[in-house]
C-alpha cells in the first residue's frame, strides 16, 4: 500500500508539472511572385523571312502559396509536450515531443522535432536572413525557384557548420553537469531500417559556455546508417558514408558585435570488395574504392549600431579525392577525379537600417568556383564554356520588412546570375543570364 501510495503522489506531481501551463500559438504566412524573368532571347522569323531574335515576356505569377503553424505548448522547464500542426498548400504535416527534466542536471526528450536541435551556427545559419527566405523576399539558402542558384548561398560558410539533428523520431538526451557545460546525444529511433543499424546514426554535441567571451561547439555525426555485418549474418550493409566531426567558436565578448569560425571534417571512405561478375561471364574482379571528402570552412560577423546593422559570412569549400580501382584477370584500371575538383569561395553581406517600423535590407553575394584547367572539362560545364579556370556568380536582393503589430510585411526584388556565358538563346551573344523575381508576403502571429 505504500508503494501505491508513493507511485500515485509521484505521477500526481509529474501531471501536475506537465500541466502547470498550456499556450497556444501560430503563424500564418502568404506569399507570392508578382513577376518574374530573365535575360535570355527567344528567336522568330519576321515577315521577311528573316530569323532575329527577341527578349523573352516576363511571367505573371497568377497563385501564391500559403503556409500555416500552430503550437501547443503544455508544461514547464522541467517537463511538457509541445505538439505541432503544419500545412503548405494541400499538404499537412504533424510532429511533436515531450521532455522530462527529472533532475537538474538531465533532460530527457522523446518523440519528433521537424526543425531539428543543437545547431552550431549563430550567425552563418538560417536566421542569417530569417523568416524572409521562405520565399517572401529573400534568395533562399535552400534553392532559387526561378532560375539556376547562386553557389554563394553554398559557399558562404553556413554548410561548414554542424546542421543539428534531423527530423526523424528519436530520443535525446542533455547533461548539464557543471554550469557553461552541456552534452547532448541524440539516436533516431523510427521504423523502417534495420534495428542495429538505427543506432549508428547517433549525434553527440557538446557546448561550453565562456561567461563574458563566448561559446565552443563540438560534435560528432555518426549517421553513416551502417554497421559492418559477418558474411553469415541475417541481414548485410554496405556503407555509404562515413563520420563527420564539427567545431565552432562563436564570440560574443563585444556589445554589438559578434563573430563565428566554424569547420567540418567528414573521415575518409574506403573499403575493398571481391565479387563475381555473372554479367561479364563469371570473371573474379575487385574493387578497391577511396573519397577523401571535401573540407569546408566558414565564418561569420555581425555588428550592430543604433539603427544600423550588418550582417557577413564567408566560407571556402576545399575539394576531396574520390579513386576507384578494378581488376579484371589480373588487369587494374584506375579512374579518379583530379580533372573534376572544384574549389568554391563564397560570401554574403546583409546591411539593414531601421527607420520606424520599417527595416531596410540590402541583400547581395557573391561566389566563386575553380578549376585546375578549364581545357580538361566536359564540353558542357561552366569553365569550357567560359574557357576560364573559374565561374563567378552574384546577387543583389534589396527587400523591406514593415511591421505593424503581429504582421509583417516583406517584399523585395531579386536579381542574380550563374555566370556561364552564353546562355542566352541568342546567336553570337556570349553574355551570361540575368534571372529576376519579384516577391512579396504576409507573416501573422498569434
Amino acid at each position: 500500500m505504500k508503494k501505491l501510495i508513493a507511485i500515485s503522489v509521484m505521477l500526481a506531481l509529474c501531471a501536475s508539472a506537465v500541466f502547470a501551463d498550456v499556450t497556444v500559438g501560430g503563424q500564418l504566412q502568404l506569399k507570392n511572385n508578382i513577376m518574374m524573368g530573365n535575360s535570355s532571347y527567344e528567336s522568330y522569323v519576321n515577315k521577311d523571312g528573316d530569323t532575329k531574335y527577341r527578349a523573352k515576356d516576363p511571367t505573371v505569377v497568377a497563385s501564391g502559396a500559403h503556409e500555416a503553424k500552430v503550437k501547443f505548448n503544455v508544461g514547464d522547464p522541467t517537463a511538457g509536450l509541445q505538439y505541432v500542426i503544419t500545412s503548405y498548400g494541400n499538404n499537412i504535416d504533424t510532429w511533436g515531443f515531450m521532455y522530462w527534466r527529472f533532475i537538474p542536471q538531465v533532460r530527457l526528450e522523446v518523440g519528433r522535432d521537424y526543425d531539428g536541435k543543437f545547431g552550431h551556427a549563430q550567425i552563418s545559419g538560417w536566421g542569417f536572413t530569417g523568416e524572409a527566405k521562405n520565399g517572401v523576399a529573400a534568395i533562399s539558402d535552400y534553392g532559387v525557384d526561378a532560375g539556376n542558384k547562386p553557389s554563394s548561398l553554398d559557399s558562404s560558410g553556413r554548410n561548414a557548420f554542424y546542421g543539428g539533428t534531423g527530423s526523424a523520431w528519436n530520443t535525446s538526451l542533455s547533461i548539464y553537469p557543471i554550469d557553461g557545460l552541456t552534452v547532448n546525444l541524440w539516436v533516431p529511433t523510427g521504423s523502417g531500417e534495420v534495428a542495429a543499424a538505427r543506432y549508428v546514426k547517433f549525434n553527440a554535441n557538446v557546448v561550453y559556455a565562456i561567461e563574458g567571451v563566448g561559446t565552443v561547439r563540438l560534435a560528432y555525426k555518426s549517421d553513416t546508417g551502417y554497421v559492418k555485418s559477418k558474411a553469415d549474418s541475417w541481414w548485410k550493409g554496405e556503407q555509404k558514408g562515413t563520420p563527420t566531426a564539427y567545431a565552432a567558436f562563436h564570440f560574443n565578448g563585444v556589445p554589438g558585435f559578434g563573430a563565428e569560425v566554424g569547420g567540418g571534417y567528414q573521415f575518409p571512405l574506403k573499403y575493398k570488395k571481391d565479387y563475381n561478375n555473372a554479367a561479364a561471364g563469371n570473371i573474379d574482379e575487385q574493387i578497391k574504392y577511396s573519397k577523401d571528402y571535401d573540407i569546408k570552412i566558414g565564418l561569420g560577423a555581425n555588428f550592430t549600431s543604433g539603427p544600423f546593422g550588418i550582417k557577413l559570412r564567408t566560407g571556402v569549400v576545399l575539394p576531396g579525392t574520390e579513386t576507384t580501382e578494378t581488376t579484371v584477370a589480373g588487369t587494374t584500371t584506375k579512374v579518379d577525379n583530379k580533372d573534376s575538383q572544384v574549389t568554391q569561395f563564397g560570401i554574403n553581406i546583409l546591411p539593414n537600417y531601421t527607420i520606424g517600423k520599417a527595416t531596410i535590407y540590402l541583400f547581395s553575394g557573391l561566389g566563386v568556383q575553380s578549376v585546375k584547367d578549364y581545357k580538361k572539362q566536359k564540353a558542357d560545364t561552366g569553365y569550357a564554356i567560359n574557357k576560364s579556370n573559374s565561374v563567378i556568380d552574384w546577387f543583389v536582393n534589396p527587400y523591406v520588412l514593415i511591421r505593424a503589430g503581429d504582421l509583417r510585411f516583406y517584399g523585395g526584388v531579386q536579381f542574380w546570375s550563374d555566370g556561364v556565358k552564353g546562355g542566352n538563346g541568342k546567336k553570337d551573344n556570349k553574355d551570361a543570364v540575368v534571372y529576376w523575381n519579384i516577391p512579396f508576403g504576409f507573416n501573422c502571429y498569434f
